[in-house]
C-alpha cells in the first residue's frame, strides 16, 4: 500500500502541465497611432521575446492603435495585426511573423531566398539558432536539423548566425 501511495504522488506530479513563459508573459501596451515597428520595441522591452521577421513582408509602418492591460502577448499580437495576413509563431523567446504564401511568392520576385544548415564543430546540426541578414531584424531560426529558410533583399547580403546554449 505504501509503494502505491508513492508510485500515485509521483504520477499526479508527472501530470501537472506547466505553463511555457509565452503563455505567462504579461504586457501593458497603451498606444495612440504607433507604427507596428514602435509597438513591437514596447514588447520586446517589456519581455524577454524576440521578434523575427521578414521586411519586405511586414509592414513596420502601417500604423495602429492598442491599448492592453495585464494581457499575455498573443493577446497583444491579435490587436497589433488585426486585419493583416501576418501570423505568428513562437520557439522559446523568440516570436517569427510570417505571411499567407501568396505574397511570399510575390515578395521572392524582387527577393532572394538563402537556404543552408548551420552545423557544430561535431558536424551535428544546431537547433534554434538564429540566422540574421546583418544590419537588419530580418530572420529565422533553425528548425530540428539545424535547417534554414530566409528571404533576404539582395544576392550581397551577409547573414549573422548566433545560438545561446
Amino acid at each position: 500500500m505504501k509503494l502505491f501511495t508513492l508510485f500515485f504522488a509521483c504520477s499526479l506530479g508527472l501530470a501537472h502541465a506547466s505553463e511555457s513563459y509565452a503563455q505567462t508573459a504579461i504586457v501593458n501596451v497603451e498606444v495612440q497611432n504607433k507604427t507596428v515597428g514602435e509597438i513591437l520595441k514596447e514588447i520586446e522591452k517589456q519581455s524577454d521575446f524576440d521578434f523575427f521577421f521578414d521586411n519586405t513582408l511586414i509592414d513596420l509602418n502601417r500604423r495602429v492603435s492598442v491599448t492592453s492591460r495585464n494581457s499575455d502577448i498573443f493577446k497583444v499580437l491579435e490587436k497589433v495585426f488585426k486585419g493583416t495576413n501576418v501570423k505568428y509563431s513562437v520557439l522559446d523567446k523568440k516570436i517569427v511573423l510570417t505571411t499567407n504564401t501568396d505574397n511570399v511568392q510575390t515578395a521572392q520576385q524582387t527577393t532572394f531566398k538563402v537556404t543552408g544548415k548551420v552545423v557544430d564543430n561535431t558536424g551535428e546540426g544546431v537547433i534554434g539558432a538564429t540566422v540574421l541578414e546583418q544590419g537588419t531584424t530580418n530572420g529565422t531560426v533553425t528548425d530540428m536539423d539545424g535547417n534554414f529558410e530566409l528571404v533576404v533583399s539582395n544576392k550581397e547580403v551577409t547573414l549573422e548566425i548566433s545560438y545561446i546554449g
